[in-house]
C-alpha cells in the first residue's frame, strides 16, 4: 500500500524496494525480467535450501553480499535457522 491506496498504478507510483520469492518447486527466474523493467532495484529468492540476494545491474539481477535496502542483511543471515 503507498499511502491510503490499495492499488499501484506502475505508470506513476515507484516500483517496490525489494521483491521476495520463495521457490519450493518451479524455477521463478523467469521473473526477473518483469521484475527489471518495473525497475525493481533488490530481488532476495530463497530456494528451499538458501536466500540469495540479488541486486539489479544493467537490467539484468546478479548475486550480491548483502541487501541495498538492509545493509545489515546478507543472504547467510536470512538463511539462519
Amino acid at each position: 500500500m503507498i499511502g491510503n491506496r490499495i492499488e499501484l498504478d506502475f505508470s506513476f507510483d515507484p516500483p517496490p524496494d525489494v521483491v521476495v520469492e520463495v521457490d519450493i518447486h518451479p524455477d521463478s527466474s523467469d521473473n526477473d525480467a518483469i521484475y527489471a523493467a518495473l525497475g525493481v532495484p533488490e530481488l532476495w529468492r530463497y530456494d528451499e535450501w538458501a536466500m540469495t540476494i540479488y541486486h539489479l545491474r544493467h537490467g539484468e539481477y546478479l548475486a550480491a553480499e548483502a541487501s541495498q535496502a538492509l545493509p545489515m542483511l546478507s543472504g547467510g543471515i536470512l538463511t539462519e535457522s
